[in-house]
C-alpha cells in the first residue's frame, strides 16, 4: 500500500481526490508505517514468498474460496467504518496471495441464497499465469462457463452504493 500510495502521489495525483473513502482509508494507514518498520515487513515477505513458492511448485494450483464473505448488496447503506470492516475480512483470503507477490485466478462458481457470486480463487507461484489460465480452462470446460452454470450476471438498475460519513450511525444491514 505504501508503493500504491507513492505511485498515485507522483504519476496519478488527482485521483486520490476520487477515491472510494473506505479505500482511502486502507491505503492512508498502511502508508504510515515506519522506515524500520516498512523495510522489516519486505523481509518477513520475501522470506514467505520464497516458502509459498517452494509448496506451490509440486501442484498445479491450490484451490481455495475468494472470500468468506458474500458481496456488500448495492442498495444497503453502510458507514466507511462498515466498509473498513467489511472489507479487511472479505480480502483476508486474497491479500496473503498478493503480498506474497503469487498470482491467482477467480472464477465465479455459485450464488449464495442472496443470489450473490460466490468465488474460487486458483493460486499459482508468481509469473505462473498462464499455467492458472490453463486450469482455469480445464475446469470451464469440464464444469461449462460462469454463463452456462449462473445464467447472465444480472444488469443492476440500483443505485450507486451510499457510504454515510464516520459520524453517522451506523445502519443495520
Amino acid at each position: 500500500m505504501t508503493e500504491f500510495r507513492q505511485f498515485l502521489e507522483d504519476m496519478l495525483p488527482s485521483w486520490w481526490e476520487t477515491f472510494n473513502p473506505v479505500a482511502k482509508r486502507r491505503v492512508e494507514s498502511a502508508a504510515a508505517a515506519s522506515a524500520i518498520e516498512y523495510v522489516r515487513h519486505l523481509r518477513v515477505m520475501a522470506r514467505m514468498n520464497r516458502s509459498a513458492e517452494e509448496r506451490l511448485a509440486v501442484v498445479d494450483a491450490l484451490i481455495l474460496p475468494t472470500s468468506p464473505l458474500s458481496p456488500p448488496r448495492l442498495d444497503v447503506p453502510t458507514t466507511i467504518e462498515d466498509g473498513l470492516r467489511d472489507s479487511r475480512r472479505s480480502s483476508r483470503l486474497t491479500c496473503p496471495v498478493s503480498i506474497l507477490g503469487l498470482c491467482a485466478l477467480t472464477i465465479p462458481v455459485g450464488l449464495d441464497k442472496a443470489g450473490l457470486p460466490v468465488g474460487l480463487q486458483l493460486v499459482a507461484p508468481g509469473g505462473a499465469e498462464e499455467r492458472l489460465l490453463q486450469v482455469g480452462a480445464a475446469l470451464e470446460r469440464a464444469w461449462g462457463t460462469s454463463r452456462q452454470r449462473l445464467g447472465a450476471p444480472p444488469l443492476s438498475k440500483a443505485p450507486r452504493r451510499a457510504v454515510a460519513p464516520p459520524s453517522a450511525k451506523q445502519v443495520p444491514r
